[in-house]
């Protein structure tokens, strides 16, 4: 009883919050970036790099993305574990996925972010990070790298008669 009080309660409040505006909209509706004349290699292992200075754990990389996982605050990961876990699965962690693809001499930076915890029985459970703040920060966090953000452009006006 006191569970679905507290989720209602945090339903209510959310309610009352008004989102940040989306800085860019990309093509995709993923945070993206391009880094002009730079191969993939380099800026992967610059992403590699960020996320080991942010207190990260790179957990994956190959020739075309890094994965990259960082363990919450204390008090966002039981908040965490709350909505998306029980009191048997992990702690909740950070993950974001760096996904490069040249195309010509540039580097095309695609990013995923989602919440992950593990359950008793090695079910996996994950929550995807797509709120307009999240967005921000990790286009922020590029173009301190040196990407470009580019805008998608405005779709086509209905046909007039």
């Amino acid at each position: 009883m006191k569970r679905i009080a507290v989720v209602c309660c945090l339903a209510a409040l959310a309610g009352c919050a008004t989102p940040p505006p989306r800085m860019y909209l990309s093509a995709s509706g993923r945070p993206e970036a391009v880094f002009v004349g730079q191969s993939p290699s380099m800026v992967l292992g610059r992403l590699a790099g960020l996320c080991m200075d942010r207190q990260g754990v790179v957990v994956g990389q190959d020739s075309n993305q890094v994965v990259c996982q960082k363990d919450l605050e204390p008090g966002n990961a039981l908040l965490a574990q709350f909505l998306i876990g029980n009191e048997y699965s992990t702690t909740p962690v950070l993950k974001i996925r760096f996904s490069a693809a040249q195309i010509g001499i540039d580097t095309r930076v695609q990013v995923y972010e989602w919440l992950e915890t593990q359950m008793a029985f090695g079910q996996v459970r994950t929550i995807e990070m797509n709120n307009n703040n999240e967005f921000n920060k990790v286009e922020q966090m590029l173009i301190q790298l040196g990407g470009q953000v580019q805008e998608a452009p405005p779709p086509p006006a209905p046909p007039t008669k």
